[in-house]
């Protein structure tokens, strides 16, 4: 019985915080190493870095077809990109 109810609880009591959207599907997602930031890519040739509140800090234009994956350097300093552009 108490194993259905933590189940119930896992289930049905998560309730979501923030909600991160850019204007195509999200392909990829990365934190940044300190846990501050967030890196997202879209089939909308963007990279979305967002705070951890779900503000929109900078969009990174420049892919000419859909972005696959992003990651952060180990220092946090820069994010590197791919894409289906072949970039």
């Amino acid at each position: 019985m108490l194993l259905t109810a933590n189940l119930y609880q896992f289930v049905y009591g998560v309730q979501e915080k923030n909600r991160f959207s850019n204007i195509g599907n999200i392909t990829s997602i990365a934190f940044s190493p300190d846990g501050k930031s967030i890196a997202t890519t879209s089939y909308d040739q963007t990279i979305k870095l967002w705070s951890l509140d779900g503000r929109e800090l900078q969009t990174f234009k420049g892919h000419s077809a859909a972005v696959w994956s992003v990651a952060f350097s180990p220092d946090g300093k820069s994010i590197a990109s791919a894409s289906e552009d072949k970039t």
